[in-house]
């Protein structure tokens, strides 16, 4: 099920000029051919199964470097330390 926010965040982020694909999970966009095509990966921290922070240190190991923007309802010192 795709974030509540993703189509009002996606026509922002397509209003400033980019190209945006959505996806309705970490492991979606894993299986996706889109890994080499990106800039960006913008990203709730709590979803179900891999979370945002879980996706980003997984492209990591893999050697994808890619500049992430978190977002969350659910505010936790500990994730905001584990996600710099």
């Amino acid at each position: 099920m795709m974030h509540p926010c993703a189509p009002r965040l996606t026509a922002l982020v397509r209003s400033l000029g980019y190209i945006v694909y959505t996806f309705a999970s970490a492991e979606e966009f894993l299986r996706s051919n889109r890994l080499d095509d990106l800039s960006c990966v913008i990203s709730d921290v709590q979803m179900p199964g891999m979370s945002g922070v879980e996706l980003q240190a997984h492209l990591l190991a893999q050697g994808y470097s890619v500049p992430f923007i978190f977002f969350t309802a659910f505010p936790d010192e500990r994730i905001s330390c584990a996600s710099t």
